[in-house]
């Protein structure tokens, strides 16, 4: 079976996954595939949809999504562990809600007629944080144009990601994960100006540091969460103020009459402390970036309220290991994942350290890693802006 990919991509275990469950039950048709890394925020999270800016780059780890033509008059959808028969791409499924919500847009943007056959295949940890549910998306907008036979630029493919969320799922977030993860670039971390949707890239040099993700096992589910009501309420506030976005207000603006304190505050600092981040990278001050991610952190936890106790506990842990420079929770929050900023000489003693400490702190299977900025779908498949 022919399954056109490019090169920085055709050698990735998950993608061939993806591809040999597809032929499992699938017979010889042409199959499609689309790959997606998840994402990481270095520092900037919950001002996205407030229009700020957000230092964040793509993982190692992703998600391939193989599409080809149905074998019978119902489209079928499998990963590792189970397989559905659905009458349309519109029909719910609680496991495979985003691959359909994808194709059932997908289907009405691009076209397209028949029935598909559809497999997903995963290395990155679902519902902590690290955008899987956005890279499932583009990983499966990607297959489904590469099926239709159509060229498709970076930014349609995040546009139309974020269409599904909005459109689709009704779900009231940011653009944050769907940019970070179609424009972010290897060996460099990606500055994503929420208001204007541009991008600036910094580059990192691995040899004096990486980063730790620390998946704690707890999920979250944004949809289900309080995340909606901070989203309305700040949104709301910057209209009150009349401003475009959060950056356009002073260091020492005040919450409007009948906004949160805390959260207005979040976001105002969370601001200010991105600047200072990207200030930073650039002078390779790497302690000084350490010490605004984790006081973005303490922001999280205290201003806004999404932190969780497990993420507390491992960030404490974490800055208190000779080599950490410094640790936050990363994504939506209420769960999910601590990212730490590590010297790369201490990087496996930090990383030892934190595995012992992790059955200490959570019941939830759990894991941890070390990997450096790594390329986003533009990058890895050649795509143009």
């Amino acid at each position: 079976m022919a399954h056109p990919m490019h090169a920085r991509v055709d050698d990735l275990p998950v993608v061939h996954e993806a591809v040999m469950l597809l032929e499992r039950d699938g017979g010889g048709q042409e199959s499609h595939v689309g790959y997606a890394p998840g994402r990481i925020t270095v520092i900037g999270d919950h001002i996205d949809y407030v229009g700020g800016d957000v230092l964040c780059c793509a993982l190692d780890r992703g998600i391939a999504v193989a599409l080809a033509e149905g074998s019978c008059r119902v489209w079928s959808i499998r990963d590792e562990t189970r397989t559905e028969l659905v009458e349309s791409p519109g029909a719910p499924s609680a496991r495979f809600g985003r691959v359909l919500a994808a194709l059932s847009w997908a289907r009405k943007a691009w076209g397209g007629e028949g029935v598909l056959s559809c497999a997903v295949a995963s290395d990155l940890p679902r519902g902590v944080g690290l955008s899987s549910s956005a890279a499932v998306v583009i990983a499966t907008l990607r297959a489904y144009a590469s099926w239709r036979g159509r060229e498709i630029s970076s930014n349609e493919l995040a546009e139309g990601a974020y269409a599904v969320e909005h459109d689709e799922l009704g779900i009231p977030s940011g653009q944050l994960d769907q940019y970070a993860i179609c424009r972010s670039r290897e060996q460099a971390l990606h500055e994503l100006h929420c208001h204007t949707l541009t991008s600036s890239f910094l580059p990192w040099e691995k040899k004096e540091a990486v980063f730790l993700v620390c998946d704690t096992g707890v999920e979250h589910a944004v949809a289900d969460s309080p995340y909606g009501s901070r989203v309305h309420s700040m949104q709301a506030a910057l209209q009150k103020l009349r401003v475009s976005w959060i950056g356009e207000c002073a260091r020492s603006a005040a919450a409007p009459s009948g906004t949160e304190n805390g959260w207005f505050q979040h976001c105002l600092t969370e601001e200010y402390r991105v600047q200072d981040a990207v200030e930073a990278v650039k002078q390779r001050n790497l302690p000084a970036l350490g010490k605004l991610m984790t006081a973005s952190h303490a922001s999280l936890r205290d201003d806004y309220g999404v932190s969780h106790g497990i993420c507390d506990g491992l960030v404490e842990a974490l800055v208190g290991m000779d080599g950490c420079l410094g640790a936050r929770m990363t994504g939506a929050g209420f769960g999910g994942c601590v990212v730490a900023l590590v010297r790369t000489p201490r990087a496996a003693s930090v990383l030892h350290g934190i595995q012992r400490v992790l059955p200490q702190q959570t019941d939830h299977p759990s894991q941890a890693w070390t990997f450096a900025p790594g390329a986003g779908v533009a990058e890895l498949y050649d795509m143009a802006e």
